[in-house]
């Protein structure tokens, strides 16, 4: 029997990810609200994906099974709210929200309505992010003192204004690539609250921006206007005392693009170089080196198809019947997300102000 899922915004993320892996994951027929949907296919000679409704309120006509918030970040929360509070199971992409007012609004509106409230999160579903979790796993989590995660992209500055403008997206890469990176370290260390303790940003100057080929399925008309972090640097620490180091950057001086995770305690460390997401430009051998229980570690990892990681979530959401506690989820996770995301927003807003007022394009918080 076929599934109807609704779309609260039809960018890339839903047309490129979500509709072709839901196709192979099960029966499943689409809907969207997006009002710009019909002129950006228009634009493109296309006809939308779907069927395209024009608010919430025509849901009143719709059976929806599920729905799935892929409009930009600033909207995440308040569409989210204007399901959930029709009691539909949804899945927010990421960021799942921007705040902990927004966390806790968003849990208690889908404990009252009985909806189901889930994160889109391919990261922690990637194989070789697994792999490294799996070694991890052997050491308790008040063993680890240090972890270090960083994505770096060389020219990989995603062409849409819902990630590059602030009215959209709020902020760039350190919400983009760090929210990603942020739902893993937490997952390594067991959900433990953190604290931002430093963070530096660096954004856009006259010289130009580099955006990713790989992403051009989105762009139409002029280049977007980029007004975010194209890099930053977090520093947090865990309520149990592990210190966190957060590095994004789109447009690093690297020869390709890279994820690399570091953890460290007195008797063991491990780093994973692997690549996240859709780029096709990540490091020719990616593996896991280091050492634990005395041993050297140095594992190769196979290769993988870029969209890899988001095509095992699809698939196994759609298995669990998109059941939050199956998938192992809470919103007590979403609730430690929300507070970091939260202060990493609050020091990128001051930064970026400080910026534009004083031509300073390296800024620290």
């Amino acid at each position: 029997m076929s599934r109807t899922v609704l779309f609260y915004g039809c960018g890339w993320a839903a047309t490129n990810i979500w509709m072709p892996n839901l196709r192979r994951a099960g029966s499943f027929d689409f809907l969207c609200i997006d009002q710009h949907l019909f002129a950006q296919a228009a634009a493109r000679g296309a006809v939308p994906p779907c069927l395209v409704l024009d608010s919430v309120e025509d849901l009143a006509a719709q059976t929806i099974d599920l729905a799935i918030v892929a409009s930009p970040n600033s909207s995440h929360a308040e569409h989210a709210q204007a399901l959930l509070t029709r009691g539909i199971t949804t899945i927010v992409e990421k960021p799942v929200c921007l705040s902990r007012q927004d966390c806790a609004a968003m849990s208690d509106t889908a404990r009252s309505s009985g909806a189901q409230l889930l994160r889109s999160c391919a990261s922690c579903y990637d194989p070789h992010f697994r792999a490294f979790v799996d070694l991890v796993a052997g050491f308790d989590v008040s063993e680890i003192l240090t972890v270090r995660a960083e994505w770096t992209r060389t020219a990989g500055v995603p062409s849409s204004k819902w990630l590059t403008s602030a009215r959209h997206a709020v902020a760039g890469s350190s919400l983009d690539l760090g929210w990603h990176l942020l739902e893993c370290v937490a997952m390594l260390l067991g959900y433990q609250e953190m604290d931002l303790k430093d963070a530096s940003f660096r954004f856009p100057d006259a010289s130009g921006t580099a955006f990713a080929r790989w992403y051009g399925t989105e762009a139409s008309g002029p280049e977007p206007v980029v007004d975010v972090d194209l890099a930053a640097s977090l520093c947090l620490e865990t309520a149990g005392g592990t210190s966190v180091d957060i590095k994004t950057s789109w447009d690093e001086e690297v020869s390709n693009d890279a994820v690399r995770f570091t953890v460290a305690g007195d008797r063991f460390a491990l780093e994973l170089e692997t690549i996240f997401g859709l780029s096709r430009n990540g490091p020719r051998q990616m593996g896991i080196t280091g050492h634990r229980h005395g041993e050297r570690v140095d594992i190769r990892l196979a290769a993988k198809t870029p969209g890899r990681a988001h095509e095992i979530m699809i698939r196994q959401y759609a298995a669990a019947g998109f059941d939050p506690e199956l998938l192992d989820q809470d919103l007590g996770q979403l609730a430690v997300l929300a507070t970091a995301a939260e202060q990493i927003i609050s020091q990128h807003d001051a930064c970026r102000e400080q910026a534009l007022g004083s031509g300073d394009h390296h800024v620290s918080g």
